[in-house]
């Protein structure tokens, strides 16, 4: 429900009611007539999976369109933001607390496993170590559930934070296209294909505790994910494939597979790193760069933030 237009979302309810699909494209003004004549007098029960949006008069218009039914014609909604359930409820918010994990293992089970009485201790391993993360996954073979597990590279991110480190949606975004982890779509920009991705992952439970500030998104990565990205992601690596480097200001972030964190820059030879997507030197108090930064032919980002020194940038550049 995250696209919340309003002729889209009445489509799709005259089409939820009458069972088909409607032919053609019909304006917003026959849609509601439509929509009013169906639920005219009615005692209805419209639910609203997933909400994102936060605008008011979207929602207003909703509910004029839907004022036709009968006394007791309901909307539920469901949603990951306070602020959304303030705005469109009549009645005070209901806040669902998490899944135990007993809850959530019992869940997987039936999933995965339906009603098979015995089960490889195997598969029982890797779903208990896994689970919070691939409960939707019906999948009864190892090999598709390791897959499955290792497959999602964009969830490496979120690895190199502390558990519960507030990350910056957009910065998270840059990140992932400068290591090359977001394919193009069509005319689509790759910020917005990064959108996609990361409300997709927030919709499987990877993002938690969503706050907005300053006009900017930001959220904490979830426990048991963090738990299973590290797992997969913390292989040893040499120079030659590290991919991202961290200076002196994250050093409470951790080195793990593709990333290294440094303590110092002082006796850091960058150009050894020829595989370096990411370089972020900020806060460090540089008075220049070496020209051999100009040789990392796979750097995408690079932050220098917060050096005041810094008067230019190697030709290289």
């Amino acid at each position: 429900m995250d696209d919340f237009e309003e002729k889209r979302l009445i489509k799709a309810i005259v089409e939820s009611i009458e069972g088909k699909s409607l032919l053609g494209d019909m304006d917003l003004a026959p849609l509601q007539k439509k929509l009013q004549d169906l639920l005219n007098g009615q005692r209805y029960l419209l639910v609203l999976d997933d909400v994102w949006n936060e605008n008011q008069g979207e929602w207003d218009n909703i509910k004029a369109v839907l004022k036709v039914g009968a006394q007791g014609a309901s909307v539920l909604v469901t949603t990951s933001l306070e602020r959304v359930g303030l705005i469109m409820g009549t009645l005070q918010p209901y806040e669902l607390s998490n899944l135990s994990q007993e809850d959530c293992w019992s869940l997987f089970m039936q999933r995965a496993f339906g009603q098979e009485k015995e089960i490889n201790p195997n598969l029982e391993a890797i779903g208990k170590e896994d689970c919070a993360k691939m409960w939707w996954c019906a999948s009864s073979s190892q090999d598709s559930w390791r897959y499955f597990a290792l497959q999602e590279r964009r969830k490496r991110m979120g690895t190199l934070f502390p558990k519960d480190t507030e990350m910056e949606k957009q910065n998270l975004i840059s990140l992932w296209i400068a290591h090359g982890f977001l394919l193009s779509k069509g005319n689509m920009e790759l910020e917005d294909v990064g959108n996609e991705v990361w409300r997709e992952l927030y919709s499987r439970s990877f993002f938690q505790e969503i706050e907005l500030k300053d006009g900017k998104t930001y959220f904490k990565m979830h426990d048991l994910i963090h738990d299973l990205a590290r797992f997969v992601f913390s292989a040893r690596a040499s120079s030659s494939n590290i991919r991202e480097i961290n200076v002196k200001i994250y050093s409470h972030m951790m080195s793990i597979g593709f990333a290294k964190v440094e303590s110092s820059y002082s006796h850091l030879l960058v150009e050894n790193f020829v595989s370096l997507r990411v370089l972020n030197l900020s806060n460090l108090e540089l008075n220049q760069l070496p020209s051999s930064i100009g040789d990392l032919v796979h750097l995408r980002y690079l932050d220098l933030s917060d050096n005041f020194r810094i008067c230019s940038l190697p030709k290289q550049l």
